[in-house]
């Protein structure tokens, strides 16, 4: 029982005070599991029930012009294109999963190693990749569905997002690796 002068807050109390790090943290499990199962069922193409493969996808190629996209979109026919965006709906989950829980997992990690506060935007870099992989996807869908009036000029900004989605995912992992060094090596040397 509680003394009622006690003023901290009760850990039992179900009020919706809980711990912000408690909530993130359930937040970052259901982002993190999401991501993971809608990463498998693009790499197997929802278990063969889509013959498009995430091989084919211009998303995980770096530097593509708009002659190559629109080759690719050409060569994928129309039901490959369907399935494409078909397997689109699944990417555009997976950014939504994938990338907040990036940038959760490398705001725990400053926060967690005590960092100066203005270290705290590299928070943000998970955040514009997935701005970068949704419009390099918005992009890519609107030529899928406008084909064959394709723009050639759209399809190579599309690779320049795709590319920019690459470098910011690739800082944000660096960061996230970076912080997670730099608390093991100061909890080894408090020892």
């Amino acid at each position: 029982m509680r003394n009622k002068t006690d003023r901290r807050p009760d850990p039992s109390a179900s009020d919706g005070t809980e711990p912000r790090f408690d909530r993130e943290l359930r937040i970052l499990l259901v982002l993190g599991a999401g991501a993971v199962i809608l990463y498998i069922l693009m790499a197997v193409g929802l278990f063969g029930l889509l013959g498009f493969e995430s091989a084919q996808s211009l998303d995980v190629r770096f530097g593509y012009t708009g002659q190559t996209a629109g080759q690719v979109l050409t060569d994928l026919g129309d039901r490959g294109r369907i399935e494409y965006l078909v397997f689109h709906c699944l990417d555009y989950l997976f950014a939504l999963a994938l990338y907040p829980s990036l940038g959760i997992l490398i705001r725990r990690q400053i926060r967690e190693s005590r960092l100066p506060t203005p270290v705290s935007f590299l928070a943000l870099l998970p955040l514009a990749a997935g701005l970068c992989d949704i419009i390099e996807n918005l992009i890519i869908d609107l030529s899928l569905l406008g084909f064959p009036r394709i723009s050639l000029a759209w399809l190579g900004a599309a690779g320049g997002f795709t590319l920019a989605k690459f470098l910011l995912l690739g800082l944000g992992l660096l960061a996230l690796v970076v912080f997670g060094l730099y608390r093991y090596t100061r909890r080894t040397g408090d020892r």
